[in-house]
C-alpha cells in the first residue's frame, strides 16, 4: 500500500508534491494512506491512527479530505483508488506495525523481614466482589468489545455506499471501468437497484465472499453479470438483498 502511494506521487504527482513542506508532505502521504485503508480496505480509524502516528480525530479529518478530494476527482486520488483495485489481496490488505519481541522480565528476590509471632485476631473474611468479564478481543493491542465491531462494520456499509454513490466519474476511465466496479451507468438506467461486486459484497456483509457467492448460486441474493470472460462469469449483488441476508443471519 505505502509503495503503491510512493510510485503514483513520484511518478504523477512529484512536482506538486515538492512544492510543500516537510511538515505538509508527511500530512500529506497520510492524509493519502488513511484514505484509501478506511474507504477502500475498510480499517478503522483507531488501527490507522495509531499506525501513522495521529490521533484518532486528526485520522478522521485525513480520511474526510480522502472523500472530499475523491468527490472533485482529483487525479491522485483516482490513480491511487485504480492501483488499489488492481492488487491482490494479500498485498492491498497488507497493515499494522510488527510486534515487539517478548521480553523475559526476571523476578526480584525480596529478603523477607523477620516474623511478629504474636498472636493478632483474624479478620473475618467476606468474599471479593465478582466483576463481570467483558466480552471481547485484544486486536494490535486495543481491547475491542462486540458494540466496537457494530459501529466499524455501520462505518464500514456506509463508507461503501458513500463510494459507490460518489466515487465513479462521468465517463469511462482507467481501461473503459468505472472507479466503482461492476456499475455501469447503461444499467443503472434501466433499474433503480444499487449493487456492489463480489469482494465489496462481502466486505459489505462482514462474512467470506464464499457465503455471497453461495447465497447467490441458491438465489439467496440477486444477482448479475457485469463482466465475462472465456473461462469465468463476475457477479455483482443487490444491495436490498444484502441488507436484508445481514439481518436474517444477525451480521449487524
Amino acid at each position: 500500500m505505502e509503495q503503491v502511494i510512493t510510485d503514483i506521487i513520484d511518478k504523477k504527482a512529484a512536482k506538486q508534491f515538492n512544492k510543500l513542506t516537510p511538515t505538509k508532505r508527511k500530512a500529506y502521504r497520510a492524509m493519502l494512506y488513511a484514505g484509501a485503508q478506511i474507504t477502500m480496505n475498510g480499517y478503522s480509524v483507531r488501527d490507522i491512527a495509531a499506525e501513522i502516528g495521529y490521533s484518532e480525530s486528526g485520522t478522521s479529518k485525513l480520511a474526510q479530505k480522502w472523500i472530499e478530494l475523491m468527490r472533485q476527482g482529483d487525479v491522485t486520488v483516482n490513480l491511487i483508488i485504480a492501483a488499489i483495485q488492481k492488487l491482490p489481496k494479500n498485498k492491498r490488505f497488507q497493515h499494522g506495525k510488527e510486534i515487539a519481541p517478548h521480553v523475559k522480565l526476571t523476578p526480584t528476590v525480596v529478603a523477607e523481614e523477620p516474623k511478629d509471632e504474636t498472636p493478632r485476631p483474624t479478620p473475618a473474611q467476606t468474599p471479593a466482589p465478582t466483576e463481570n468479564k467483558r466480552k471481547g478481543k485484544y486486536v494490535l493491542g486495543f481491547f475491542i468489545t462486540p458494540e466496537d465491531e457494530m459501529r466499524e462494520r455501520a462505518a464500514i456499509r456506509s463508507s461503501i455506499l458513500f463510494f459507490q454513490t460518489y466515487g465513479k466519474g462521468a465517463k469511462p476511465r482507467m481501461h473503459g471501468e468505472y472507479y466503482t466496479p461492476g456499475t455501469h451507468q447503461a444499467k443503472d438506467s434501466e433499474d433503480s437497484k444499487k449493487w456492489l461486486p463480489l469482494d465489496t459484497a462481502a466486505l459489505y456483509c462482514g462474512c467470506k465472499a464464499e457465503i455471497i457467492s453461495k447465497a447467490g448460486q441458491n438465489g439467496v441474493i440477486e444477482r448479475r453479470v457485469y463482466k465475462r470472460n472465456a473461462n469465468r462469469n463476475y457477479y455483482e449483488y443487490n444491495i436490498a438483498d444484502l441488507d436484508k441476508f445481514i439481518r436474517d443471519n444477525h451480521l449487524l
